[in-house]
């Protein structure tokens, strides 16, 4: 049976789509204190025919002679109207942050997708996800998706508790909060209420937020005796690199181990050199 790491891996190799094209702004709100909500349409989005939950796109911010790549989850796609929208967690100025807030009809940005994040485990009932506020929209999603009967476990940080409002609510979810941040490192508020939990290996879990933090919490998981298939870690950001420098640095480090003759693409590939700077994939 195929678990949650094995999945992604078939849907990235199979049902991924890719598509390079311009999409037109038709608005933004704000949806909770640290969250808005951003409104895009165009054509090239009539290649998305499969939306699965936690899909993640990028966006070009800058201009063709300064590129600024920032990366999104969608939270929601109209196939019919080729319409879709995102959520993006607003702090201080940073790119992304200030793009938000102005965003309005008139505007259009270069669309680059996408990337599958999430899948279900075969004959799993029982989830367990980590995020920071980065990853809240993917959880939003991912919460919207998870069959109601299955028992489901969060961890969510963010900046106040009203944004924990974003979240779906039922009666099979038990939530944690976190709130503050952002967590950054194994002592890190998010870390430590991760390494509180208890570690259940017949569960499936998800892990999203800062790349040491992250780091931390995989490392407590695998040491507890969860299976590594049965977990998929990804980095949403790094600690004291902007999103255009992290993406440098990860052209190279991928590049590399392309040449080298590894899938780039499959999750355990992508987990081992992430988090423990490994060159090839273990058995």
């Amino acid at each position: 049976m195929a678990a949650i790491r094995d999945k992604i891996r078939l849907l990235s190799r199979h049902r991924g789509v890719s598509i390079d094209g311009p999409v037109d702004v038709l608005g933004s709100e704000q949806i909770a204190p640290s969250f808005r909500r951003v409104v895009v349409r165009g054509d090239c989005l009539a290649a998305y025919e499969q939306v699965l939950p936690a899909d993640g796109f990028k966006i070009d911010l800058g201009t063709p002679e300064a590129p600024a790549i920032r990366g999104f989850t969608v939270r929601g796609f109209d196939l019919a109207t080729r319409t879709l929208h995102f959520d993006v967690h607003v702090h201080a100025d940073g790119i992304a942050s200030t793009w938000a807030r102005q965003a309005g009809p008139g505007s259009r940005v270069r669309f680059l997708g996408f990337r599958r994040d999430f899948a279900i485990g075969d004959d799993v009932g029982h989830h367990v996800l980590v995020a920071d506020a980065s990853a809240v929209p993917a959880l939003a999603r991912i919460l919207e998706a998870i069959p109601a009967e299955h028992r489901v476990v969060v961890l969510a940080e963010t900046p106040t508790r009203a944004d924990l409002d974003l979240l779906p609510v039922r009666d099979s979810v038990e939530v944690h909060a976190v709130v503050g941040g952002p967590s950054v490192g194994p002592d890190s508020p998010l870390a430590t209420a991760a390494v509180a939990l208890a570690v259940s290996t017949r569960a499936e879990y998800w892990v999203s937020a800062e790349t040491t933090t992250v780091r931390a919490i995989r490392r407590h998981l695998l040491d507890a005796g969860l299976d590594r298939q049965r977990l998929h870690a990804t980095a949403y950001w790094v600690a004291g690199r902007t999103s255009s420098q992290r993406d440098d640095d990860e052209a190279v480090t991928f590049d590399r181990a392309a040449r080298a003759g590894l899938d780039v693409d499959d999750p355990a590939v992508y987990d081992l050199i992430e988090f423990e700077g490994a060159g090839q994939p273990r058995a």
